[in-house]
């Protein structure tokens, strides 16, 4: 196996990934790659693909499950710049990865981790009602604003001065910081459209909107149900999903 690829979609392909995991199980066919990963609390999870159509080369003859250190792939992948070719080369009788950042002529080589007791969680079907996109920019300011102020923060679809809105908020005490955001949401539900809220842990949050690429956000929710944030990268040939489950409100 034997792929080059460009380090700018390398990043937006593990970086998000790196929110839940350290090390994760690569996954590489004729036709794409992939990686499947949930936090060891089961709050969070990822799924992420990239087709083969972003590479500069794409020698996959078979089907393939790495055992990735993302730690250590992440650091080196640092000392490169955004659009340096990165060669990844699978040494299987040594069981490596041959790892060359192409200008720098730097080289790594990283061993691969033992894949038995690596699993693909069980990613549940949701039908969430509602569907909105967002801006990552406003979307990480919000966020870091709620962070300023409490550990969790509120997605709602509520009925204001001006209509339906799509608001984050977050308050503690008499603190209270809050964004609406304009646009338009898409209801998918079989009821009545009569909004939504949900309470998240800011901490995840905010890790996710610092890793997401700066793109447009797809949200769907639904009243007290995990979210769903999903967005297309490397000029649609790419797409990555985070589901996160909501937090538990005390009566």
């Amino acid at each position: 196996m034997n792929i080059e690829i460009k380090r700018k979609y390398l990043y937006d392909f593990f970086k998000p990934v790196s929110v839940v995991t350290e090390e994760c199980l690569l996954k590489l066919d004729k036709e794409s790659m992939k990686v499947s990963e949930v936090d060891a609390s089961h709050v969070i999870m990822i799924e992420s693909e990239l087709s083969k159509n972003t590479f500069e080369t794409f020698e996959v003859k078979d089907e393939y499950e790495i055992g990735l250190n993302l730690n250590k792939f992440l650091k080196f992948l640092k000392h490169g710049s955004k659009n340096e070719v990165v060669n990844i080369e699978l040494i299987e009788e040594e069981n490596k990865l041959y790892v060359e950042l192409t200008d720098e002529l730097m080289e790594l080589d990283l061993p691969l981790i033992d894949t038995a007791g690596m699993t693909e969680p069980n990613v549940p079907d949701l039908d969430l009602p509602y569907e909105f996109e967002i801006e990552k920019s406003g979307f990480r300011k919000i966020v870091r604003a709620c962070k300023s102020i409490t550990d969790h923060l509120e997605v709602s679809i509520e009925q204001d001065v001006e209509g339906k809105s799509i608001r984050i908020s977050a308050s503690e005490d008499i603190d209270r910081v809050s964004k609406r955001f304009d646009t338009e949401y898409t209801f998918k539900g079989s009821g009545d459209d009569t909004g939504s809220r949900s309470m998240f842990a800011v901490e995840y949050f905010d890790s996710m909107s610092k890793k997401m690429p700066d793109t447009k956000i797809t949200m769907e929710l639904g009243e007290h149900y995990p979210i769903k944030m999903h967005w297309d990268f490397s000029d649609g040939e790419g797409k990555s999903t985070y589901l996160v489950a909501p937090r538990i409100e005390s009566e």
